[in-house]
């Protein structure tokens, strides 16, 4: 009896360790969370359980210690919009969404009273109509008049009438039902006062100084906006901002270095299943992704604090691309237009030849392959007021380019109270070189160098082709591609010659570096890469390019810096791949190319067209190799 009660415990344990793991296996499994990919709050995060970095001490602070009426600036692409929304949904009392979140845990201390939250974007041009059609949405909403005394929604004082509307007044309202305090969030609130005519600049900054009266009168109760430039609120002459309106500027602040972006610490606590996965897809050690995030998209620095931070979404979309295990450059990728960030440089200064010249000297192409820190620093010598500034007829150099991410802090003197400036990482290193070309005016040759690629496909002229490509390394190599160690210069050449051929297509190429954007220049060329096709033995495989033009289908393949032993093994491996079928390419002619890689461009060639049964028509090979291999 008593072996039987040993062995019918033993029996239950056993049986309650297997639903123990399956339920852990499960939980585990039911905790996965996806990749924040353009998710917009952490509201959204918890909803389609996406990771989510707790920032929330800090949007913590800023509530409750960074004053009734903040500002904070940051480069495009750093989550400003994300933050806005959290602490909308703080100050909304969305407590439920805020589990396992410091702000969350009871000890935080934080009451969760409600608020209305009154949140505006300044993102449309169109400014002043957009703001009033916004406006008269937030009146319907909260069930007020929306003539407000016949005022048009396009004056100011409709935006203060609205405002009193909504917010409590205890000493006027004593018998009504208590009403939620105001809080006003303002996203890109710099745009309207870019390239702006008098009658726009006049109203926005009529729009801060109510914002500023009703505070001041205790009407709102939290103000903050966000942007990337310091706006004049209140006249061309005035450059008095944050004492005018009595605005504190938080963005030079130690406690907010993190508020936007993602520390060290965070990338591994957060990120780290993320790293993993992207090593073992690539078979390296977790350390070559986690080198390579550091040193193409880490190495912001807002304050005197040695605080660095990642830029979160190029961080993401590098998460992301799973096939991808060099860096590329998102920062140009993501924004709508390369020159976006230099328009304050180009509109306000680009006509001084003093500005053009000392572009000059941070245009280095030579720098781009060599360790970051072996750059000459760029400036020494900045002070708060000057990377403050916000007369753009007074603006320095260098204060567009930290404002709008080109450079960060490196070092802080406390005793000069000044900054030592410096390019973040590679990638905005590639970005900013690409930029200076931009303003510069050299994108029609960058389009001249690419039309005379296309006319070389089009008629098969592998001379020219190589001649227009050895001119596009020359001159536009180090746009194309972030400087790194990496010894795997086939995979750079071959970059390289795939952006060439794809100016003006859509965005979606796996190294999209290189981009233009005038739309009446894109190309005829339909430039696929890597694309999977079937093998005449059997299996499928993946070419280098596919490249359709008006007259021909190409298979395009590379070797860098092969002898004649490996073209050969080479052309063999070409030859293996089928032409994938189309009924709309069966009347164009077919073609096979192998190219030999230099860091100059291609030395050698291969190539054939073929008959419709697949028989060789002609054979294409250079009249003269035009260089030797040489290795970088």
């Amino acid at each position: 009896m008593k072996t039987f009660k040993m062995s019918y415990f033993k029996f239950f344990m056993f049986a309650g360790f297997l639903v123990s793991c399956t339920i852990a296996v499960d939980a585990n499994t039911s905790r996965r969370k996806i990749l924040p990919m353009n998710l917009r709050s952490a509201e959204e995060c918890f909803t389609k359980n996406a990771i989510y970095v707790d920032k929330t001490d800090i949007a913590l602070k800023l509530i409750q210690t960074a004053g009734k009426y903040s500002m904070l600036l940051r480069p495009r692409r750093f989550g400003k919009t994300f933050l806005i929304n959290t602490i909308a949904s703080i100050l909304e009392g969305k407590k439920e969404f805020f589990k396992n979140t410091f702000i969350g845990d009871e000890k935080s201390g934080y009451e969760w009273q409600p608020h209305t939250v009154i949140k505006l974007t300044f993102q449309q041009h169109d400014s002043i109509m957009y703001l009033a059609d916004e406006l008269v949405d937030i009146a319907e909403d909260f069930g007020v008049d929306r003539a407000l005394n016949h005022i048009k929604p396009t004056d100011p004082l409709y935006f203060m009438r609205l405002l009193r509307k909504i917010a409590p007044r205890p000493h006027l309202e004593k018998s009504k039902p208590e009403k939620l305090p105001v809080a006003v969030l303002i996203d890109e609130y710099d745009l309207p006062f870019k390239n702006a005519n008098d009658e726009t600049r006049h109203y926005f900054q009529q729009i801060f100084i109510i914002l500023k009266a009703l505070s001041d009168d205790n009407i709102i109760k939290f103000i903050l906006f966000t942007g990337c430039n310091k706006a004049n609120l209140i006249s061309p002459a005035n450059t008095g901002l944050s004492t005018t309106l009595g605005i504190r500027d938080i963005s030079l602040d130690p406690v907010y270095a993190s508020v936007c972006g993602f520390t060290d610490d965070e990338i591994e606590k957060y990120f780290n299943d993320s790293v993993q996965e992207k090593a073992k897809i690539h078979q390296v050690e977790p350390d070559i992704i986690f080198n390579e995030i550091k040193s193409c998209y880490d190495g912001y620095r807002f304050t005197e604090t040695p605080v660095s931070v990642y830029n979160p979404i190029s961080l993401l979309y590098y998460l992301n691309d799973k096939n991808v295990l060099r860096g590329l450059n998102y920062w140009i990728e993501t924004q709508n237009h390369p020159k976006t960030a230099m328009e304050a440089l180009v509109e306000a200064r680009m006509k001084s030849r003093s500005v053009i010249l000392n572009l000059k000297t941070y245009y280095n192409p030579n720098t781009l392959f060599q360790p970051l820190e072996d750059v000459p620093v760029i400036r020494v010598g900045a002070t708060s007021n000057e990377l403050n500034q916000i007369n753009l007829n007074q603006v320095s150099l260098e204060t567009i380019l930290f404002q709008n991410g080109y450079l960060t802090i490196q070092d802080y003197f406390p005793k000069r109270k000044q900054y030592k400036l410096k390019f973040p990482n590679k990638e905005i290193r590639g970005a900013f070189m690409y930029a200076i070309e931009l303003a510069m005016g050299k994108e029609n040759e960058c389009l001249r160098l690419h039309k005379a690629a296309k006319e070389s496909l089009q008629n098969l002229n592998i001379a020219k082709l190589e001649e227009t490509f050895r001119s596009f390394i020359q001159q536009y190599h180090f746009e194309s591609l972030l400087e790194t160690t990496t010894t795997d210069n086939e995979s750079i050449v071959k970059a390289i010659l795939r952006n060439l051929l794809s100016l003006g297509q859509p965005k979606e190429k796996p190294f999209p570096e290189l981009i233009s954007t005038a739309n009446e220049h894109a190309s005829i060329l339909n430039v696929q890469p890597e694309v999977e096709t079937e093998k005449v033995n059997g299996g499928k495989g993946k070419i280098y390019l596919l490249i359709e033009t008006s007259r021909h289908i190409i298979m395009v393949e590379g070797k860098y810096g092969a002898d004649e032993t490996k073209m050969e093994q080479g052309w063999i491996q070409l030859e293996n791949y089928n032409f994938p079928d189309s009924d709309a390419n069966c009347e164009k002619i077919k073609a096979r190319l192998l190219l030999n890689f230099d860091n100059q461009g291609f030395y050698n060639w291969r190539g054939a067209t073929y008959y419709a049964n697949g028989t060789v028509c002609e054979l294409l090979k250079p009249d003269k190799i035009f260089t030797k291999p040489i290795h970088l």
